[in-house]
């Protein structure tokens, strides 16, 4: 069964992941089973960047509603600035990274299912403006390293 056939009560199997994989609902962090073994908490996380499931052991079966995808889609500049300039940057352009708000060591993807490093090549300066996912936590500057995509500071906050 598919992904998106499965019912939000329903256990979910290896083959049932690998679906939602392919679909781009989740990002595949290690290989997934051919097979329609329905799947632990353990697994699930062992196989994708889930949110942490709460509320069940890691032997217990997982069903559909208790996986959500932890890959955040946020925006970014596109271009970069000084430090004392990054706060005044537009923030149009759309990264995917593993956290809701930049830290040292945030690591930025050009699509969901992390594969392919955000190109900061062309940019004009190191610093880049992000907009945290969930767009309480406001916005913040970070410096990039740009050959391996990722923040090398710590992040600040912009007023």
């Amino acid at each position: 069964m598919s992904w998106s056939g499965l019912a939000s009560n329903q256990c979910v199997s290896c083959n049932n992941l690998q679906d939602a994989v392919n679909n781009g609902v989740f990002a595949l962090k290690s290989t997934i089973p051919s097979s329609n073994k329905e799947i632990t908490k353990s697994e699930a996380e062992s196989y994708v960047y889930i949110q942490t499931i709460s509320g069940k052991s890691s032997n217990q079966l997982v069903v559909k509603s208790n996986l959500s995808s932890a890959v955040y889609q946020i925006q970014i500049s596109c271009d970069g600035s000084t430090s004392a300039g990054a706060c005044a940057l537009s923030t149009s352009c759309i990264a995917y990274c593993l956290d809701q708000t930049p830290v040292f060591g945030t690591v930025f993807y050009a699509n969901s299912s992390l594969t392919t490093l955000y190109n900061f090549s062309g940019y004009s300066n190191i610093f880049i403006k992000v907009l945290s996912w969930d767009n309480v936590s406001g916005y913040w500057k970070c410096r990039i390293d740009t050959t391996t995509s990722s923040v090398n500071n710590t992040p600040v906050s912009c007023p």
